[in-house]
């Protein structure tokens, strides 16, 4: 199993929990977390960051992985094009005016 297939499958298991560097290293996940997240991503993987601080106040990523099929996805932006078309009523619910 590569780094990145072990890091995946430590990310799914822990859920909302999360993974920092040094709970990937205890588990035998290697020393380039941030490296390996990135790879994730680039392939496709939803991973979030948050940083957290510890008890005796360090601060470190903490890293989720979400099921994509679990995400809401955003609201696309309309383009200016289609704002331009838009008639009054449109305008007022868009910008709350």
């Amino acid at each position: 199993m590569t780094q990145n297939e072990t890091i995946l499958a430590l990310l799914r298991d822990r859920g909302p929990r999360g993974l920092t560097a040094l709970e990937a290293l205890t588990a035998g996940a290697g020393m380039r977390l941030a490296a390996r997240i990135s790879d994730l991503r680039a392939a496709g993987h939803l991973i979030t960051t948050e940083t957290v601080t510890t008890p005796n106040g360090a601060r470190v990523a903490r890293y989720v992985w979400h099921d994509p099929a679990e995400c809401v996805p955003r609201k696309v932006a309309p383009t200016w094009d289609e704002m331009r078309a838009w008639t009054e009523a449109e305008k007022r619910e868009a910008w709350g005016r």
